[in-house]
């Protein structure tokens, strides 16, 4: 029985890869030493997608042809939002970690979204930051023009000048391009501008990047971002300028016991563990369950396990409304201190 996992290898977000790919094996292993799924065993399929969505076309395809039970992924919103209509046509079950609003909003019956959408996550961080500002505070608003990227951008920018309790002067909506490396022209108009407040719609190598020029250059305004920036590899760009950033994220499962169990693990192996270890960990048993209550592999069968079941996972008990989004997910504010992230109290 294979499971095809489309995920960036390469490229920019090549490490949240390998934190979906040792999730994904971790919990594969467990699975197959318990007797498999329905009495076979799984063998898992990774696929790299870079990221991008021309890739991630030509992955879907590569898929498709010989099909699988079913798909994790992709990572990247603009990846999952090319290949979607591919495993759609050929009714493969779904599941993807991409958070772009317009993923689920294409009634499409095999997809599931095993994290929360922009929609949610931009509103909530955009809320956190109004009830801190003072009369004269300003905020930028960056993105990278990436699918994601723009689309919390600009739900944050809606609820900033949606907010009716007090005026909120969104001063400068900028972009930079996915893989820039200098920032001192944009970081010369946040201190002219006298900007407060920077939200990032960034992935964590440009928004490491921006972070430490930014200190470097001696601006002292406050950043904030979204899930993207929920690995090490932030901090390991922004170093001790990334103190204090502060960001949304979806649930970390670290401080559970089973949560705790398997970060033990991990680093007796000195292997990749971020965020998406642990989301990858949960789309397999997310899966795994769906296939037995299900009792087939059948395409139809599985999207219907998947649609009706309530599965226990790492992430906690797990459903999904009729468009394939979680029920009852919700986003948390992280702050970044001392090289770690924890939750804002």
């Amino acid at each position: 029985m294979h499971i095809a996992i489309a995920l960036p290898l390469s490229g920019g977000q090549a490490v949240q890869g390998e934190e979906i790919r040792t999730g994904a094996n971790l919990a594969i292993e467990k699975i197959n030493t318990l007797g498999g799924v329905l009495g076979q065993k799984v063998i898992l399929d990774y696929v790299d997608d870079a990221c991008n969505a021309t890739q991630a076309t030509s992955v879907a395809n590569k898929i498709v042809s010989n099909p699988p039970v079913a798909v994790i992924g992709h990572l990247c919103s603009a990846a999952t939002l090319a290949a979607a209509p591919i495993y759609n046509e050929a009714n493969l079950p779904e599941i993807t970690f991409s958070s772009n609003t317009q993923i689920t909003e294409k009634g499409y019956k095999n997809l599931f979204r095993l994290i929360g959408r922009d929609d949610s996550q931009a509103p909530m961080l955009a809320s956190y930051i109004i009830k801190t500002l003072k009369d004269n505070d300003k905020i930028a608003i960056i993105d990278d023009k990436s699918s994601w990227g723009a689309g919390f951008a600009d739900t944050a920018e809606g609820t900033f000048k949606a907010n009716f309790t007090a005026p909120v002067n969104v001063a400068i909506r900028d972009t930079v391009a996915v893989g820039q490396k200098d920032y001192s022209a944009l970081i010369t108009k946040l201190k002219q501008d006298n900007i407060t407040h920077v939200v990032l719609g960034l992935l964590h190598l440009e928004a490491g990047l921006l972070v430490r020029q930014a200190r470097e250059q001696g601006f002292s305004g406050k950043f904030y971002g979204g899930d993207p920036i929920q690995t090490s590899e932030f901090w390991k760009i922004a170093g001790p300028a990334a103190e204090g950033f502060e960001q949304t994220g979806p649930f970390d499962p670290q401080s559970t016991d089973k949560g705790k169990e398997i970060v033990a693990s991990l680093k007796k192996t000195n292997q990749s563990i971020g965020i998406y270890t642990f989301y990858a960990y949960a789309a397999i048993e997310t899966i795994a369950q769906a296939i037995t209550a299900a009792g087939s592999v059948k395409n139809d069968a599985v999207i219907k396990a998947l649609q009706d079941g309530i599965y226990d996972t790492l992430l906690g008990r797990v459903s999904f409304d009729k468009k394939g989004d979680l029920n009852n997910f919700k986003y948390q504010m992280f702050i970044w201190r001392d090289g770690q992230y924890e939750l804002v109290k």
